[in-house]
């Protein structure tokens, strides 16, 4: 057993603040292909599905970059550091930040390397292609979280995820506004975040599969090997959050499946007992 908690210790790694990164389709591939040198010793090989449709652009706020500016409540640099958990994705002449989910409700993760010093408030907004918002909810982060791993839910009470829909999804980090309770927070400017999402119905093969899974290693190792990214991540990290001893295996997975997708760096963050949607 491995006794993770959660420490102010230097933790801290360059982070990725946009959708769109200065990387070429070609080098996001080869990175992926070394990202762990014998892919066969990894406890949960992640297969990338072999295409993905490409989330839809709606409104977007600089193809994925920051706006606005951080203020005090997000640490003590001038700039938030915050990279969303999520494999970057050739599109075209670009690379995305884009997975696939079964759930109707899935869970967003997200990596802060400064930790968020006074309390921050983020919206987490998703959009189809009809230029609609699905959902907006806003989560509190609380004063003194560490650098570390946050987890997005949707709440049960939220609507489901429509299935067979590409959604684009935006992280907006209200840094200023940490004991602010508005859906409209206007107190400061937002960093947004974004990516995509879309929710697939189960293949026969990966049912089949689930149905003799008999541990959450086993589900998420299926997950993983049939693509289905926010699945296997969330399925993990719900057995390492608010736990103090964490199954060797699990912690393995979790750091593995990490570091098969460009996001080594954190690997070894822990994961915050952070957040929960107003209601």
């Amino acid at each position: 057993m491995i006794n993770i908690q959660l420490s102010h210790a230097t933790m801290g790694v360059a982070s990725t603040l946009a959708l769109v990164v200065a990387f070429s389709p070609a080098q996001v591939a080869r990175s992926q292909t070394n990202a762990i040198a014998n892919p066969s010793s990894v406890a949960i090989p992640f297969n990338p599905p072999a295409a993905l449709p490409p989330p839809p652009v709606v409104n977007d706020p600089g193809s994925g970059r920051s706006q606005g500016g951080a203020g005090r409540g997000c640490g003590d640099r001038s700039e938030a550091s915050l990279t969303p958990l999520v494999p970057l994705t050739p599109s075209g002449h670009k690379t995305v930040r884009w997975g696939l989910t079964t759930a109707d409700r899935p869970t967003f993760w997200l990596h802060t390397s400064s930790g968020i010093k006074d309390g921050a408030l983020a919206v987490l907004v998703l959009q189809d292609g009809s230029n609609k918002s699905s959902h907006r909810l806003t989560f509190q982060i609380p004063p003194h979280t560490p650098a570390a791993v946050l987890s997005l839910p949707i709440p049960a009470t939220a609507p489901p995820l429509q299935a067979n829909t590409p959604h684009r999804w935006e992280i907006r980090l209200f840094c200023n506004s940490g004991n602010s309770a508005l859906a409209e927070p206007s107190i400061d400017s937002p960093i947004i975040f974004s990516g995509g999402i879309q929710r697939i119905t189960p293949s026969t093969q990966l049912q089949r599969q689930l149905a003799i899974a008999k541990t959450p290693l086993d589900r998420a190792t299926f997950y993983a090997a049939n693509g289905i990214w926010y699945d296997a991540l969330t399925t993990l990290g719900l057995q390492v959050q608010g736990k103090q001893f964490v199954d060797a295996a699990i912690a393995r997975a979790w750091s593995d499946l990490l570091r098969q997708t460009n996001l080594e760096p954190v690997a070894t963050s822990p994961i915050a007992p952070c957040c929960k949607a107003d209601e």
